[in-house]
């Protein structure tokens, strides 16, 4: 599943010798992060296809492949390269919380629950590290990570559960007009499951 991207990927050698690899892997990361912020995420994959060829350890190439096949549609794709994200780096954040909007999407709440909770588990022992509380400290990824997590608690008929997430959140930034209205909204008895989404 990995190699579908990159299978035709160009892996001719390189014809200026001026340049080293590690020199050559950085320019196309870079182009592909340049097209990728460009939204242009075809043109964008081209190039982190040659940062994962020359480099198969690149967690970060391999998520922002899983970024941009997530933005054209290619969800199992997507899984593939932020799964290999992960493993490369069992505490790359990005990827993590990647696979878990993922599996929000795809209505995979309990394994969208469990990438969520260990997001949350390693950003708060290296907020820890640095003398911080992930309890009290705005942090725009918490917050949405407590949103999202709160969601599939709600789809899973954890109501109680989502409603102590999204209270942690709001004590964070009580300024979360989307928070406030999740908790006014799933206390309402005309409540359904179907009400919550996420964003693409």
């Amino acid at each position: 599943m990995l190699n579908f991207l990159i299978e035709n990927a160009n892996s001719r050698q390189k014809e200026d010798d001026h340049y080293s690899d590690s020199d050559i892997e950085s320019l196309n990361f870079t182009m592909g992060l340049v097209l990728k912020k460009q939204e242009k995420f075809v043109d964008a994959i081209k190039y982190f296809q040659k940062v994962v060829l020359s480099n198969d350890k690149h967690e970060q190439a391999f998520n922002c492949l899983g970024e941009c096949c997530f933005e054209i549609g290619m969800e199992a794709e997507a899984e593939s390269f932020f799964a290999k994200s992960a493993k490369l780096d069992p505490e790359y954040l990005q990827a993590i919380m990647n696979l878990g909007r993922l599996y929000f999407k795809q209505e995979r709440y309990y394994n969208a629950i469990l990438a969520l909770e260990r997001f949350l588990e390693i950003k708060s022992r290296m907020m820890s590290l640095e003398g911080k509380n992930i309890e009290k400290t705005h942090d725009l990824d918490v917050e949405f990570v407590y949103e999202m997590l709160g969601k599939a608690y709600m789809q899973i008929g954890e109501r109680e559960k989502a409603m102590s997430i999204w209270q942690n959140s709001l004590k964070i930034n009580p300024s979360q007009p989307e928070i406030i209205y999740l908790i006014n909204n799933s206390s309402n008895k005309s409540y359904t499951k179907t009400n919550l989404s996420i964003d693409d």
